[in-house]
Formats: C-alpha cells, sequence, structure tokens
C-alpha cells in the first residue's frame, strides 16, 4: 500500500504523471492541461486515472499533487457512490496509519505484536440487499506468517456520495472471534466516507475527522478479495514453511 512520505527530488515516474496530469509550470506540463481540458469525459478520466497510477510508481508521491489530481477526478463523476460494486485493494492513503483508524477491527491497536498491513473490501447486492466483505492482513511481529480477519455485514448508499459500511461479523480465519489487544471481543466495525470518484478501475474515498480535517483514501479493483488474502497470506505463508 502507497503511503504519503516525506518531499523528495521528484523521480522520472512521478515528473511523468505530474506532465500527463498537468501539474507544473514546465511548457510540456500546460500543453498536458490543455489537452485534458480539451478532450472528452472518459478521455479526461482515463489521463488522470493513468496520471494518478504513475504517481503510485515513485517512491514518495507528492501529497498535494494527489489531492489535487483526486480533485479533478471528483468532477467528472456526478454519482461516484453509485458505481462501487465489486471487489477492491487498498492502494494508498495520504497519511500513514488513517487507513487502520477508519476501516481496521481496532485488533492492532495498542497491541505491541500484531501490525495492521493490508486492506480489502468487496461490495455486492443479493437480491434487495446491499452485502459487503472485507478483509484485514495482519502482520505478527516475530517468525510467524501473516494472518487474516474477515468481516461481513451491509452497506447503505445516500446522496450522490455519501457511503455507510456496518460490519456485524468478524472473524479471524480460522473462524474465532476478532479480539482487541485487552482479550475483549470485538463484535461490530462501522464507517461512514464519501465516494469521491469511482470507475471500473479506480475508487476514491474521503473521511472526515471530527475536527473537520480528511483523509484521502485511493483502491484499486482487484478480481477477488479472497485471492488478495491468498495472494498476502498463502505465500507469505508458503515461503515461511518452505524456505
Amino acid at each position: 500500500r502507497r503511503q504519503a512520505g516525506r518531499r523528495r527530488r521528484p523521480d522520472a515516474a512521478a515528473a511523468t504523471a505530474r506532465r500527463a496530469a498537468g501539474f507544473g509550470e514546465a511548457p510540456a506540463a500546460q500543453t498536458a492541461a490543455m489537452v485534458v481540458k480539451k478532450a472528452s469525459k472518459e478521455q479526461q478520466k482515463i489521463i488522470c486515472e493513468n496520471a494518478l497510477t504513475k504517481l503510485f510508481s515513485a517512491e514518495n508521491p507528492d501529497i498535494m499533487e494527489m489531492r489535487t489530481c483526486l480533485q479533478r477526478l471528483a468532477k467528472l463523476v456526478s454519482r461516484p457512490n453509485q458505481e462501487i460494486i465489486g471487489d477492491w485493494l487498498m492502494e494508498w492513503e495520504d497519511i500513514l496509519g488513517s487507513s487502520e483508524q477508519v476501516f481496521g477491527s481496532g485488533s492492532c491497536v495498542e497491541s505491541w505484536n500484531l501490525k495492521f498491513q493490508d486492506y480489502c473490501i468487496r461490495f455486492a447486492k443479493k437480491g434487495k440487499e446491499k452485502v459487503c466483505e472485507a478483509v484485514e492482513i495482519i502482520r505478527k511481529t516475530g517468525p510467524f506468517p501473516d494472518s487474516y480477519n474477515r468481516f461481513e455485514g451491509t452497506y447503505e448508499v445516500t446522496g450522490m456520495t455519501g457511503l455507510s459500511v456496518n460490519f456485524t461479523k468478524l472473524t479471524t480465519e480460522g473462524g474465532q472471534d476478532v479480539k482487541a489487544s485487552d482479550g475483549t471481543r470485538i463484535q461490530e466495525k462501522s464507517f461512514r466516507v464519501d465516494v469521491i470518484y469511482s470507475s471500473d478501475r479506480l475508487m476514491a474515498l474521503q473521511s472526515e475527522k471530527n475536527n473537520g480535517e480528511c483523509n484521502f483514501y485511493v483502491l484499486k479493483k482487484v478480481e477477488s478479495i479472497d485471492l488478495e488474502a491468498e495472494r498476502f497470506v498463502g505465500y507469505q505463508r508458503r515461503k515461511f514453511f518452505f524456505n
């Protein structure tokens, strides 16, 4: 998962992304910006999405450039919370650790040997019911393979961007209760965010803190959260046990 980091001299990938999205003051960047403005809405989406994914490839993506790119994308979709069906993997958070606070179970909070590592979420419909599943990947300190917790629940969309999720079943991969560091059972997990952009490739979310400040997250569409869990946990286990 890519996170915001220290600013450094832009590398080639980041510079290319900035030019594609129209950032900076160089003539090439200004030309790209003009191309974006003249392009159709669908073409603008592709241009900005490509710029965003190229920024991911930078070692330390510039947070302001990421946010500017997200703002451009947000203007291209009128009701982004209507296009969230599918499986998604957390690709980027603007502040390190913020995704755990918003989306995680809390089992790693104040734990000395557990670390929230990655997060996948699935939105689907079963008849009239909107169902939701998620997987959080947990890293354990020491010579131990990664593990995961699974969440099951429902979601609702409100207005043009609102998204509310309520998980009422939280289990470990072994089917046991998920517990906090003090041993108490974690029975549910809920969160509310705004979907500021969505397409068949990317989804961008915004969460608001009590002080009014916002955090941003970008997720990419994947084939299956189950396959992602296997990729994170299964491969790591095979490597641990057989190498």
